[in-house]
């Protein structure tokens, strides 16, 4: 009984942290700039990780919470008070209950989908990626005050924790723009430099990161 109150825990959290609960509820918490807008990846590996490169002329900040770690990118001028785009990465400290990637998507879209006036999303990609258990897929929401909000999800079920990638944008973006994440996101990948099953790769700099456009 214990273990199943600790999923069920887990997919709460899940589904209440997703893209669009992020613009109805704000992103919350604070934390400073990092100094890191340099840096091709916002986390050196040291076990399992998920690599994330840094824009150029965005600023991470990152936070810690009970269940998570998280970081957020956003562009210079933006922060988490007053943001229009932001890449957030989050790490569970767990796997949260979640047997499959696939199970991520199916709770962010059913929650957020009861949220939308109207609502659409699409798998982009499904098969495992260095080992796991990945899934990629866009969404976009427009709420009952006539905001829209629109993501771009990577989720990635590690062997030890639950890794999210979320690009949100508060506009429907153009095509040049899901083109140009999508090609971002998918050289976001998760690995393990203790396993070989899951090696870790130079991160090098990223065809598009630059100048990121709406």
């Amino acid at each position: 009984m214990k273990k199943k109150h600790v999923a069920l825990m887990g997919f709460c959290c899940v589904a209440i942290c997703s893209p669009v609960a992020a613009q109805m509820g704000g992103m919350g918490g604070g934390g400073a700039p990092q100094g890191m807008g340099g840096q091709l990846v916002l986390r050196v590996p040291d076990g399992e990780t998920m690599l994330v490169s840094v824009p150029n002329n965005w600023t991470p900040y990152s936070r810690q919470a009970e269940e998570k770690d998280e970081s957020y990118i956003f562009p210079r001028g933006q922060d988490l008070n007053d943001w229009q785009q932001a890449l957030r990465q989050e790490s569970y400290h767990t796997t949260a209950g979640v047997a499959a990637a696939e199970r991520v998507y199916e709770l962010r879209t059913q929650g957020d989908e009861r949220s939308c006036a109207s609502f659409d999303s699409r798998v982009l990609s499904d098969e495992p990626e260095n080992g796991y258990s990945s899934v990629l897929w866009r969404q976009v929401c427009e709420l009952d005050s006539g905001q829209t909000v629109s993501s771009l999800n990577k989720t990635v079920l590690g062997n030890e924790r639950l890794h999210i990638a979320t690009m949100i944008w508060k506009e429907n973006p153009s095509n040049r723009a899901w083109n140009q994440w999508t090609n971002y996101m998918n050289r976001v990948y998760v690995c393990d430099p203790e396993r070989e099953e899951h090696p870790c790769r130079g991160a090098g700099p990223l065809a598009g990161a630059g100048g990121m456009r709406r």
